[in-house]
Order: C-alpha cells, then structure tokens, then sequence
C-alpha cells in the first residue's frame, strides 16, 4: 500500500516519491522530508488550475493505478498535521481547529502563520470527509511535536477510499502547498 497526495505516490518504508505519472496540470513539486523515529512530512506544490478546491489522501497497491487499494486493515498508517500555504514551499507547521490562521502572505515571509484548512489534527472530524471502510482512531499515537494527537487511519479497501478536505478561497494561477505528516508501524508500503 501507498499514499497518494493529489497524484503524487509516497513511499514510507523506503522515503522515496515514487510514479510521477498522472500528475495534474499545475503541479509544481514534491517533496518528502524525514523527521526521525519514521516520520515524513510529504508535501506537494501546485498552482491553481482547475476548479477543483479539495485535498485527498488515497492508499494505493503498488503506486499504479488510481486508487486501486484492495484493503487490509492491519496495514494501517499515522497522519497528523495536514497544513495548506498559499506559497511555494510548506512553511512552518500551524495547528487549526475550528477556524483556519492566516496572519498574510508566507511566499516571503517565513514568520507568517498560515494554515488554509480546518482541523489540522483531527482527521476523524466532520471537516475530513471519509468513506467508507476507512476507520479513523483518533490520537492513537505520539505524533512529531511529541503530543498523543496523531490519528491512525486503516482501510478495509476497494476502489476510492480516502480522506478528504475541501477548501474555498483558492485563487487561480496562485502557488498553494499541501504538507501532511505520515507514519507507519507496520512497514507497508505507503
């Protein structure tokens, strides 16, 4: 099993992006940064193009074909702290909860707070849309700023399973980046 972000394929076992294939218009780049103990903040930069304002995360067999995950629940993984800059580079992590933070443009400030999604660290939330067979536990393990807050997500599989944010406000042609942190225990592939 693999993650895919908005078409781009992480790899956690081997820290590596893999199949750059099916990447849609506007992808700028990608990129998958160790934090130690097996966590990976992976991030991809695009610009606004298409009329699609939503962020998702698939499993994946093999990095192949879209959302082609057959299931098995004990291959789980981790997620915390899903972000979205307006900027071509992820910034500095900014948690959110009911409300979105953004103190001005990041593209040249890195001391500008910015987070354009809700609830950065409760994918088992109403603001993360699931489907079915994907069970969520919520802070089920330490997470990277060393706080018990990060979700375990286990897909019991099929076509198009996924987590899901959608998001207003985009600008066409504008830079945005996505960066979650992953995680996984088990070794899969992810």
């Amino acid at each position: 099993m693999k993650i895919i972000l908005s078409w781009k394929w992480f790899d956690l076992v081997n820290g590596i992006i893999t199949n750059t294939s099916a990447i849609s218009t506007g992808y700028i780049g990608s990129k998958m940064e160790s934090l130690g103990s097996g966590w990976y903040r992976c991030s991809l930069t695009f610009r606004r193009t298409q009329l699609f304002n939503y962020f998702q995360i698939y499993p994946n067999n093999t990095g192949g074909a879209f959302a082609s995950y057959a299931g098995d629940v004990a291959k789980s993984i981790y997620i915390w702290g899903a972000q979205l800059a307006e900027s071509n580079w992820e910034g500095p992590y900014v948690q959110t909860t009911s409300s979105v933070v953004n103190t001005g443009n990041i593209r040249n400030k890195p001391r500008v707070q910015q987070n354009l999604l809700l609830r950065s660290e409760q994918f088992d939330n109403a603001a993360w849309g699931v489907t079915a067979g994907t069970t969520v536990t919520a802070d089920n393990v330490t997470a990277p700023d060393g706080t018990l807050t990060a979700d375990k997500l286990s897909f019991a599989g099929g076509d198009t399973r996924y987590h899901l944010q959608l998001v207003s406000g985009l600008v066409a042609g504008r830079a945005y980046t996505f960066s979650v942190w992953l995680y996984t225990d088990t070794k899969v592939n992810i």
